[in-house]
C-alpha cells in the first residue's frame, strides 16, 4: 500500500513539474501585444482559430513581470524561448510599433556603430531564440566576421506596426478576402531602372534594370502557375527596359492597377519610407554613357497612392530600400491598412549590385511561398537561411536582417501548414531526439517525406525519431521534410559523446547509468524495453558486447 501512495505522489510531483504538451495544451500561434489593446486583437485571435491554428495572446505587462532581462527586448525574447519549450509554438506575431515592442538592431558591417546605413532594426531577433548575436562580447550585435551565430530560426515571426481597433478590424478583413483573391491567380511585377551604363566609372557594364528579376519569376514559377501576370517597365528615355510589359511603368498606371485583385505584387526600384522611384536617362550628349545631371527621379509608387486608392489582399515584397524603415510612417504601415495581407520590405537601405541587378531575396522567397507551399513567415525566414549559405561579406549579412515580414506570418499560398517541432536543435552522438507533426490545414500526413543525412524512423506519420551514432561526426545537418505539397527544412547541430556510458547525460557513469542499461539488457529492437542509446554497436540488440563497452568506463566523468 505504502508503495502504491508512494507511486502515485512521484506521478503527481512529475505531471506538476513537468506538464505534457498535447493537441489540447499546444500553442500554433503566439501574439503579443500591450495590456490596453488585448480587446482590439480579438477578432485577429477569432480568425485564427477559425483557420485552425491554437492561439495564445500575452501582453507586454506580464512578460515584463514574469522575465529577465536587460531591456523589453531580451525580456521579450527570453519569455519566447521559455515558452517554445512548452507550448511548442511555430508563428509569434508582435502587434504594436517599435516604440512599444522594440526592433533591435544589428551591425553587420563591424566597428560601425554609429553608422546609422549599418543600423538595421531587425525581427530575426525574436525568430532564432537560441543563438547569442554577440559572441565577441563588444555590446554590438551581427557583425559579420566578429560574430558566430547560426542564421536558422526557431520560430516564423512577423509584425503589425499598430493596435488601434479599426486598423486591426480592416486587417482581418483583409485577411478574409485574401482566399478569394488568391483564386483569380493574378500577379502584378514591377521593375525600375536602377543604374546607368557607366554610371560609377568603367560600370556597371550595362543598363542594370530591375525588370531582369520580374522576367525571371515571370517566365519561371508564374508561368509553371499559368498566373495572370500583369508588368510594368521602364519605357521613357534613353535607359528604357528591353523588356516588353504590359504598361509602361509610371504612377498613373500603377494608381490604375495596385488594387486589382492581385494575390502577389513585387517591385524593385529605389525606394524610401514614403515611396518607391524610377531612374530616368535622358543622354543628352549622346555619348551612350551616364553623365552626371542626365538622370530624373519620378515616384511611381507611394503612401499616398496607396491612401487614396486602397491595395489589393495579397502579398507584397517591395524590393527596394527604406520602405519599411522602422521609425518613420512607412510604405509597409500603410499598405496593412489598407488592403495588404503581407509587406515584406527593408528597415534600412538594401545593398544591390549593379553589375547583377537580380534580387535573390525576391526569388528564394517566392520558390518557397509558391513551389514548397511554405506559409509567408517560413518562406521568408527560410529563405532568408538560404542566402545565408552563401554570405561572403558584410552586404550580405546586412541584406539577411534589412528585410522583415509585416502581417500574418501564416498566410499561405495553398492553404497548408504544418506545425513540426522543434525544427531547430542539439543531438548528442548515440541519442535519439523524437520531432512531431501537427496538422494545422492541409491534406495530412498520409503523404510524409524525410530526407536526411541522419538516420530516422517514422512513427503513424506523426513522429519523426532522429538517432544518431556514436560514430556520427559532430557537424550542422539540415533535414528536408515534405507532406504533400508543403516542404521544410529542420536544423540539426550533432555534438560530441565524450563518454558513450553516461546513458543519462548527467557527467557521470554511476548506479544510474547501469540501472538504465540493466532494463535493456539481452532486448532485441521491437522490444518493449529496447534503448536505443543502450545498442552501441547498432546492431539492433543489447548484448554481452554492448556491456563490456559500456563498463570500460564505469565509475568514470
Amino acid at each position: 500500500m505504502r508503495k502504491t501512495i508512494f507511486v502515485v505522489l512521484v506521478l503527481i510531483f512529475l505531471i506538476t513539474q513537468f506538464p505534457i504538451i498535447s493537441s489540447t495544451n499546444g500553442v500554433d500561434y503566439v501574439i503579443l501585444i500591450r495590456e490596453k489593446y488585448r480587446e482590439n486583437v480579438k477578432p485577429l485571435e477569432e480568425f485564427k482559430e477559425e483557420q485552425g491554428y491554437r492561439v495564445k495572446v500575452f501582453t507586454l505587462e506580464e512578460i515584463e513581470k514574469e522575465t529577465f532581462g536587460k531591456d523589453r527586448a531580451e525580456k521579450i525574447r527570453n519569455f519566447l524561448k521559455e515558452k517554445l519549450e512548452e507550448l511548442h509554438f511555430k508563428y509569434v506575431l508582435l502587434v504594436g510599433s517599435y516604440r512599444y515592442i522594440p526592433q533591435p538592431i544589428f551591425f553587420p558591417k563591424k566597428n560601425t556603430r554609429d553608422d546609422s546605413y549599418e543600423r538595421i532594426p531587425s525581427d530575426f531577433y525574436y525568430a532564432n531564440l537560441t543563438s547569442d548575436f554577440d559572441t565577441d562580447k563588444d555590446k554590438t550585435m551581427g557583425e559579420y566576421g566578429e560574430d558566430s551565430f547560426s542564421y536558422f530560426p526557431d520560430v516564423f515571426v512577423g509584425r503589425i506596426p499598430f493596435t488601434d481597433k479599426s486598423g486591426i478590424e480592416k486587417y482581418v478583413d483583409s485577411l478574409k478576402k485574401y482566399k478569394h483573391v488568391k483564386e483569380n491567380n493574378k500577379v502584378l511585377l514591377m521593375g525600375a531602372m536602377l543604374w546607368f551604363k557607366k554610371e560609377y566609372g568603367d560600370y556597371p557594364k550595362e543598363n542594370a534594370d530591375g525588370a531582369k528579376t520580374m522576367e525571371i519569376l515571370r517566365k519561371g514559377i508564374f508561368k509553371n502557375l499559368g498566373s495572370n501576370v500583369t508588368t510594368m517597365y521602364e519605357k521613357e528615355g534613353d535607359g528604357r527596359s528591353r523588356y516588353d510589359s504590359t504598361y509602361p511603368l509610371n504612377i498613373d498606371n500603377v494608381k490604375k492597377e495596385i488594387n486589382n485583385d492581385y494575390s502577389f505584387i513585387a517591385f524593385f526600384g529605389h525606394g524610401s519610407s514614403s515611396g518607391v522611384y524610377r531612374r530616368i536617362w535622358n543622354d543628352r550628349n549622346r555619348n551612350n554613357r551616364f553623365d552626371e545631371g542626365e538622370g530624373s527621379w519620378s515616384v511611381f509608387f507611394s503612401r499616398n497612392l496607396v491612401e487614396e486608392t486602397g491595395i489589393s489582399n495579397g502579398v507584397i515584397f517591395g524590393m527596394g530600400c527604406l520602405t519599411a524603415e522602422t521609425e518613420k510612417p512607412n510604405l509597409a504601415m500603410t499598405s496593412l491598412r489598407f488592403g495588404a495581407v503581407n509587406y515584406i520590405g527593408a528597415t534600412r537601405v538594401a545593398y544591390g549590385n549593379p553589375d547583377s541587378p537580380i534580387s535573390k531575396e525576391v526569388l528564394k522567397f517566392t520558390e518557397r511561398f509558391f513551389n514548397l507551399s511554405e506559409p509567408s513567415g517560413e518562406a521568408l525566414y527560410l529563405s532568408k537561411w538560404d542566402n545565408a549559405l552563401s554570405i561572403n561579406d558584410f552586404p550580405d549579412q546586412h541584406n539577411f536582417f534589412v528585410f522583415n515580414l509585416f502581417g500574418d506570418p501564416s498566410i499561405s499560398y495553398k492553404d497548408e501548414d504544418y506545425s513540426i517541432f522543434p525544427r531547430n536543435f542539439s543531438l548528442k552522438q548515440g541519442r535519439e531526439r523524437k520531432v512531431h507533426i501537427r496538422v494545422i490545414r492541409g491534406s495530412g500526413k498520409d503523404s510524409l517525406k524525410v530526407d536526411s543525412p541522419i538516420p530516422f524512423e517514422i512513427e503513424d506519420d506523426e513522429t519523426i525519431t532522429f538517432l544518431t551514432k556514436y560514430d556520427t561526426p559532430p557537424d550542422e545537418y539540415f533535414v528536408t521534410v515534405r507532406i504533400g505539397n508543403y516542404s521544410t527544412v529542420l536544423r540539426v547541430v550533432v555534438y560530441e559523446n565524450k563518454n558513450l556510458s553516461d546513458l543519462n547525460d548527467d557527467e557521470v557513469v554511476d548506479k544510474k547509468d547501469l540501472t538504465i542499461f540493466y532494463n535493456a539488457f539481452l532486448s532485441i529492437k521491437g522490444d518493449k524495453n529496447y534503448n536505443p542509446v543502450c545498442d552501441f554497436n547498432f546492431d539492433g540488440k543489447v548484448d554481452f558486447y554492448d556491456f563490456f563497452l559500456f563498463s570500460k568506463n564505469f565509475g568514470g566523468e
